[in-house]
């Protein structure tokens, strides 16, 4: 079995593919029942993904004239920098500017490679024009997505003498070969499960820089090419031979709805939540990292596939206010932005943690890619309370039950860096409404450390080898993790 199909029955077989849940639409109308939307006629003001009804790159078959076929056979990726998926890709993109314009519609984001589609924010008189054009397939609205998670290596075979690892060659091998795009919140890069060494400049089997473009010859024989992109609180030597790769998307969300350093919140692809990591560690992280919560050892932690690298694409970002989950998430334009660099990156496998409310419909945009990646989603076993909001400025989807008192360890946040505010941005209107935490019975995760606790306590007084966690408090959702004592 080849180490990429290893990957990827140990990650279906553990971190559940199921459907993801719609999120809540903030300022915009429900998706339209029919191709163009002829059954619905009126919709309000907000920001949409207008998804266009020719095939994306990844699943177009041929039959426009002068442009050969660039959906991958089975079993193979899409090459992203092919010649005839270039040129079809820049055909998609014009085309999304024409149908635009035709409205007076400025595109936001643009997507071709797992879905041809583009953000944009409508009027009413302008989504109407847009579903009454043949050439649109639907219009959703750019909803606010959770993240979300669930347990185990020993509940999914990984671990012992007849376990997965040990018939694929061993847990320090598990994913050799392989890149896992994980969208989420971010990584931080000082957790020694993402310990790797210095990036260097000479082409061999490790990940090498080429200029400023991380190079990576992935099992399969093809290539991956990612940028260490710096921001606040990361730079470029945050990036290394584990983490390959690391960028960030906030034009959705918004930069002026985001939280600041004294809250935890960066512009850059750290980590200040912590659940990205959390992921991060779940799919990929070291094998044998000793993990401990203000002083209490839990033994060493290993993620599904430790030996394979990690692009981080952060997606999720936390609102101002510390003590509310309302204002926190995930914009659909965002996520779609993200999926299509990572395939355009060459990642193998896709984790998404990142989930909603109750589904109004099967297919939702960040479904629809096929790209010969595999996708980890996260299932929900109790969907949140939808709280009646107000619209924001800009149409998200909402990551579950963050912040509560029990959550968020301080080890998540960076290790002696200086953190002073940047300016509040203007609050996001919001329900007092917040949505209920997820829970599922049979599972339990180690103690958080108390929020208030950490924010009290020094950064140099929590040991280095903490473990990876989100600050909300989900005991439904134990890490895919192996502990020993």
């Amino acid at each position: 079995m080849s180490i990429r199909k290893t990957l990827a029955s140990i990650a279906a077989a553990g971190l559940i593919t199921a459907s993801l849940l719609a999120g809540s639409a903030l300022g915009a109308s429900a998706v339209p029942t029919g191709i163009g939307g002829q059954h619905q006629t009126t919709f309000t003001p907000g920001r949409y993904i207008v998804t266009l009804v020719d095939p994306s790159v990844a699943t177009y078959r041929g039959g426009i004239n002068g442009f050969a076929p660039t959906k991958p056979d089975n079993g193979k990726q899409l090459n992203a920098r092919g010649r005839a998926q270039q040129s079809y890709g820049d055909y998609l993109a014009g085309k999304q500017k024409d149908v635009a314009a035709k409205a007076g519609v400025t595109v936001d984001q643009s997507y071709t490679l797992a879905l041809n589609g583009f953000s944009a924010t409508l009027t009413a008189k302008q989504a109407a024009a847009l579903s009454a054009d043949k050439a649109v397939a639907s219009l959703a609205p750019d909803e606010l997505k959770h993240v979300a998670a669930t347990p185990s290596t020993s509940f999914l075979g990984l671990d012992g003498a007849n376990g997965v690892w040990a018939k694929t060659g061993g847990v320090d091998h598990a994913g050799e070969g392989i890149v896992l795009g994980d969208l989420d919140t971010g990584i931080a890069p000082e957790n020694p499960s993402f310990a790797g060494d210095p990036l260097g400049t000479i082409a061999g089997a490790a990940p090498y820089l080429d200029g400023t473009t991380t190079t990576y010859a992935k099992a399969d024989g093809s290539t991956f090419r990612g940028v260490c992109t710096t921001g606040e609180q990361f730079t470029a030597g945050d990036c290394s031979t584990k983490i390959i790769s690391a960028r960030y998307y906030l034009d959705g969300f918004g930069a002026g709805n985001i939280g600041n350093a004294s809250t935890g919140e960066y512009v850059s692809p750290r980590d200040g939540d912590g659940h990205g990591s959390h992921t991060a560690s779940t799919a990929a992280g070291n094998a044998r990292v000793p993990a401990a919560i203000d002083g209490v050892s839990y033994g060493t932690i290993t993620g599904v596939a430790p030996a394979a690298k990690i692009a981080v694409y952060k997606v999720c970002w936390s609102g101002p206010d510390p003590k509310s989950t309302t204002d926190d998430g995930c914009a659909t334009s965002d996520l779609l932005a993200a999926i299509d660099q990572a395939v355009a990156d060459g990642v193998d496998v896709i984790n998404y943690s990142i989930g909603g409310g109750p589904a109004q419909t099967t297919v939702s945009p960040t479904t629809r890619p096929s790209s010969g990646r595999l996708p980890l989603a996260s299932s929900s076993r109790h969907p949140p309370a939808m709280p009646d909001r107000p619209p924001r400025p800009s149409t998200m989807r909402r990551r579950g039950s963050r912040r509560s008192p029990r959550a968020r360890s301080r080890a998540m946040r960076p290790p002696s860096r200086s953190e002073t505010a940047a300016g509040s941005p203007a609050p996001l209107r919001r329900s007092t409404t917040p949505p209920v935490p997820r829970r599922s019975a049979g599972h339990s995760s180690p103690p958080r450390a108390s929020r208030s606790l950490a924010r009290r306590r020094p950064t140099s007084a929590l040991p280095a080898h903490s473990i990876p966690r989100s600050r909300r408090a989900r005991s439904s959702s134990a890490s895919a993790v192996s502990t020993t004592g």
